[in-house]
């Protein structure tokens, strides 16, 4: 797969590093005193929870106020379109002028998604509202930061958004963040390296890596899938979607589906278009990048959430395309309890910068190689079409020579050689024989 390994490696570098070119920013577990849920903020963010009428409203903040995410869950009032208008007003309130920008509904009208922008100046702020709703319920997410600082800060914002767990029963995490020790562990090949708890198991090749524990309830993951719809024999668990292109949520249902998993349900899925345009500016292709979050039963029964990357890229003629994902996940009910240990092991994995070069300075040589053995076939294509072009003209000589001798016989004009007269040459026509020395008939 052309560009393969550097794809992967871009598609890590994007999912373990919020922002190009800088360090992961550091978070730290917020577990609310009602012990009605858990979530991930930076470590001067603070979370205020309030419950008007019954409703569950969530406001984790910077200390300037500037970076924010919200969390809305109400009885379900009025349309999508409605809630959209009304916590539009909401925003308004603490910061003027706020207006919705490309606002879009699903077709059956349980999600609505829109851009917003308030304020002026050095002041103004953007963001992004979600709206979910059933037949009872609505569930609205939205985050913003200043204009100038957004695009830096999208990934943290969108890391505190996807972390947030409710916790069953209102109980709590069961006991404190999990912390075991980790143990590196290399592919065979030695193109990658991982550091997990000791009781993980992992299969690594080719820049690839998959690990969790034995009963698939926690893990991380980076590897590739091809689509090739002329093999729809093919099982996921050779690295193939036997089907046409599949948009991202409907690949990761295909592939947690192969490998046995049941009940895949996407929570949240946001475009990652600094990913797509970097994507395309590297590798002069288009993608479909996408943080999603999702909740599925493994095939061994355990509840599960995750938090994934996912590269999707378009079909070649022939039908054929690529995903690439990564992410890790963990139990539903305790989720927070790993987030720790997950960071841990998300940002211990490396690709092998040996092996990374090895591979790309084998492609290159490969495609030099392609490239002198089409060569090579073009002349040998040109030389037999001139061979071809002679060999015609040739044939068309002769052809040309036996119709025009055909001619004379038919007209019966023909030659006669007189060995009574040392071999004198006559020739015959329709006006009778005639010396071709004297010219006499």
């Amino acid at each position: 797969m052309k560009h393969a390994l550097l794809c992967l490696a871009y598609v890590a570098w994007a999912t373990l590093s919020p922002a190009w070119g800088q360090q992961p920013a550091s978070l730290r577990p917020y577990l609310a005193p009602s012990r009605l849920f858990a979530l991930q903020v930076p470590q001067d963010w603070s979370v205020r929870e309030e419950n008007p009428q019954g409703n569950l409203r969530i406001l984790a903040q910077s200390r300037d106020g500037t970076s924010f995410v919200e969390f809305l869950h109400q009885t379900r009032k009025g349309t999508l379109l409605e809630s959209l208008g009304a916590f539009r007003g909401h925003l308004s309130r603490r910061l003027p002028g706020v207006v919705l920008e490309g606002v879009w509904q699903s077709p059956d009208r349980t999600r609505a998604v829109a851009s917003w922008r308030g304020g002026s100046g050095g002041e103004s702020r953007k963001g992004r509202i979600y709206v979910e709703s059933n037949a009872r319920s609505m569930a609205i997410q939205c985050y913003g930061a200043l204009e100038k600082r957004l695009e830096r800060e999208r990934p943290v914002l969108l890391n505190v958004m996807a972390s947030l767990a409710f916790i069953k029963g209102n109980a709590g995490p069961k006991g404190k963040p999990l912390d075991p020790p980790l143990v590196k562990r290399t592919a065979q090949d030695r193109s990658a390296s991982i550091s997990i708890p000791q009781d993980w198991q992992f299969v690594g090749g080719g820049g690839r890596m998959l690990a969790g524990d034995p009963r698939g309830s926690t893990g991380f993951i980076f590897t590739s899938f091809q689509g090739n719809p002329m093999v729809p024999r093919a099982s996921v668990a050779q690295g193939i979607i036997g089907t046409r292109y599949l948009p991202p949520q409907q690949a990761m249902e295909a592939i947690f589906r192969g490998f046995g998993h049941r009940d895949f349900k996407v929570t949240s899925a946001t475009p990652d278009r600094g990913t797509m345009r970097d994507y395309q500016a590297r590798f002069g292709r288009s993608c479909d990048a996408q943080d999603m979050v999702a909740t599925w039963i493994s095939d061994k029964g355990a509840p599960c959430i995750g938090a994934f990357k996912v590269l999707d890229t378009p079909p070649s003629p022939m039908g054929i395309w690529n995903i690439m994902v990564s992410g890790v996940w963990a139990p539903q009910e305790d989720y927070p309890r790993y987030v720790p240990m997950l960071e841990k092991v998300g940002r211990s994995f490396a690709i092998n910068d040996q092996y990374a070069r090895h591979y790309i300075q084998a492609g290159l040589a490969n495609l030099r190689r392609q490239q002198q053995q089409t060569a090579a076939r073009m002349k040998e294509l040109s030389e037999a079409r001139t061979q071809n072009q002679a060999d015609w003209e040739a044939r068309q000589k002769r052809k040309d020579y036996m119709e025009s001798r055909w001619d004379d016989y038919r007209r019966g004009q023909s030659y006669w050689v007189s060995d009574l007269e040392g071999g004198k040459v006559y020739r015959s026509d329709s006006t009778g024989l005639k010396d071709t020395t004297t010219g006499s008939y």
